[in-house]
């Protein structure tokens, strides 16, 4: 997870209360605004808000509700308010998480494929690329002091 992203996560868990809802927040929010150049008011409730603002407001309550959405808003404008932000892509930021979730749900069909293709917007090559490097995170190599002496030998 890059900065940014850990910062926007650490910042939904404390409004929310649950790390698996505030990653699942942050993605939605980065697949929408990233690559995107933002800018954010110091306060939601300044005159002039930025359409940013509106829009973020917009997505957080589609995810999260209306109340938690204020809150979130808000506490998010206190934080990184009045600057520029630079939103990575949600793959950037969330690379290992992606390619470990491919991995997971990949079942070895084609029509598996032409699932994760579709919902990840991108192609059988790269869901190849990440499942292989979800398995290579997932699969535990054994280490040297792994091995057991078998039972009938002396050590």
């Amino acid at each position: 997870m890059t900065g940014l992203a850990r910062e926007m996560v650490h910042a939904a868990t404390r409004i929310l209360g649950k790390r698996s809802q505030a990653v699942r927040l942050v993605r939605v929010i980065l697949r929408h605004f990233g690559g995107q150049l933002i800018y954010l008011p110091v306060t939601p409730r300044s005159s002039g808000a930025s359409k940013y603002l509106e829009s973020l407001r917009g997505l957080v309550a589609d995810e999260i509700g209306d109340g938690d959405a204020d809150r979130f808003v808000e506490h998010f404008a206190n934080l990184f308010g009045g600057c520029q932000l630079y939103m990575p892509l949600e793959f950037a930021a969330f690379r290992d998480e992606i390619c470990d979730e491919v991995f997971r749900r990949y079942d070895g069909t084609q029509e598996c494929m032409a699932d994760l293709c579709r919902e990840y917007n991108t192609s059988y090559v790269n869901i190849y690329r990440w499942y292989h490097r979800g398995r290579d995170r997932n699969v535990r190599q054994p280490e040297l002091f792994d091995i057991k002496p078998e039972a009938d030998t002396v050590v």
